[in-house]
């Protein structure tokens, strides 16, 4: 994440660097939820995202981080004059053509992908010691086992605290 955030800053791209930080502070799919994120999809005052998830029909509330939120704040004037007040306004297709772009400049490999983002998301929650009911919750799943499954990663971080947790 920092490799691909310091080359989009160096290349001064401010609208791809707020759009990929709200992907990595916020977990949301890419297509359908990160590109339709609107002006009355967050509660500034509570600081928090609450968007209709399109893949599961839900409803999801997500608190924002001050980075996230800061990002909001930042665009919200450019959002307003969009025609469904979005604050990423982008095809899926777009999102991965600049995507790439940064990717191959920041010298990562082809397996790291948008949908990282949300896997980075979820990852950093578990790392957290959050509960997996609440980071079910907060990436929008319908099911436990699809977090467990398919987004959780055991990181050396993750194993190292569950060994010295057997030691206290």
């Amino acid at each position: 994440e920092e490799q691909l955030m310091a080359t989009i800053e160096k290349y001064n791209d401010d609208f791809w660097y707020d759009c990929i930080v709200v992907a990595f502070d916020t977990g949301v799919r890419h297509d359908g939820e990160l590109n339709r994120i609107s002006t009355d999809d967050i509660d500034f005052g509570k600081k928090l995202l609450i968007i209709k998830r399109p893949k599961t029909s839900t409803w999801s509330t997500i608190p924002l981080t001050a980075r996230a939120l800061e990002v909001f704040k930042r665009r919200r004037e450019v959002a307003l004059k969009d025609e469904n007040n979005r604050f990423f306004p982008v095809s899926k297709s777009s999102i991965r053509h600049n995507w790439d772009k940064y990717r191959v400049k920041a010298g990562l490999t082809a397996d790291y992908t948008p949908y990282c983002t949300r896997h980075t998301f979820i990852t950093r929650l578990v790392e957290a010691g959050v509960s997996p009911k609440a980071v079910m919750d907060l990436a929008g799943h319908g099911a436990i086992e699809t977090t467990l499954t398919f987004y959780t990663h055991s990181t050396n971080e993750i194993l190292e605290t569950a060994i010295s947790s057997l030691e206290e």
